[in-house]
């Protein structure tokens, strides 16, 4: 007797996001996907400290913790400058913005949190994120990317569904869940070293989230 698969159940949370758009609803234009919950900012090495103590707490009461991460940077005629913001989600309810452009000193609590061994982090393109937070402060990544912890949307949608695309997070997010989100040059261009504005904390944020999203969109599809 055939085995009776179970289908893997999507968190509450994020079942709304993964509908596809009803017929008469296509042409219709969408407001962009945006972040629903409280954007925690920290500009300063304690508030990235007691965050990552809440997320390594987290995990430590979890089997696992996922984790969408991104990081922006300045880029300027003379290159790219070092990452000014990394933004963390875990799930619709807070997404913390690490400032670390504002800081004195890197914290190395955040190390902590990124090699814990019951934290998956996901992001697009996320292995050039951990590579360049490495080289940008000094601190080895190559056996985090290994351990099979750090996990690149672009390649689980390819693996997923079985194609050889070159993924934007714009074009996973329209793909897979038929939303769009914005990544209009003037903000995604931006100088994310200096004070932030609202749209920019927003656009953060919400390509952490979305992220997170994608990831459980992925993994939801590779049990159907």
């Amino acid at each position: 007797m055939a085995e009776k698969r179970v289908a893997r159940k999507l968190p509450e949370w994020m079942s709304k996001h993964t509908k596809v758009h009803a017929g008469n609803e296509k042409n219709e234009k969408k407001e962009p996907l945006v972040f629903p919950g409280v954007i925690k900012y920290c500009p300063t090495v304690d508030d990235m400290g007691l965050a990552c103590e809440t997320l390594i707490s987290q995990a430590e009461q979890k089997d696992e913790l996922v984790l969408g991460l991104d990081a922006e940077w300045p880029v300027t005629q003379q290159g790219s400058g070092k990452v000014a913001l990394i933004q963390v989600c875990c799930d619709e309810t807070t997404c913390y913005l690490f400032h670390v452009s504002c800081m004195r000193s890197f914290p190395k609590i955040f190390k902590d949190l990124i090699k814990h061994p019951k934290v998956l982090l996901v992001g697009n393109c996320i292995k050039n994120d951990i590579w360049k937070l490495g080289k940008d402060f000094d601190f080895p990544v190559a056996k985090l990317i290994q351990s099979g912890r750090v996990i690149d949307l672009g390649e689980l949608a390819n693996e997923v569904l079985l194609c050889a695309q070159t993924w934007s997070l714009d074009r996973l997010a329209l793909h897979l869940l038929s939303v769009e989100i914005d990544k209009s040059a003037s903000v995604r261009m931006s100088r994310w070293d200096l004070e932030l504005s609202y749209d920019q904390q927003l656009y953060a944020a919400t390509d952490a989230y979305i992220s997170l999203i994608i990831y459980n969109k992925l993994k939801y599809k590779s049990t159907d």
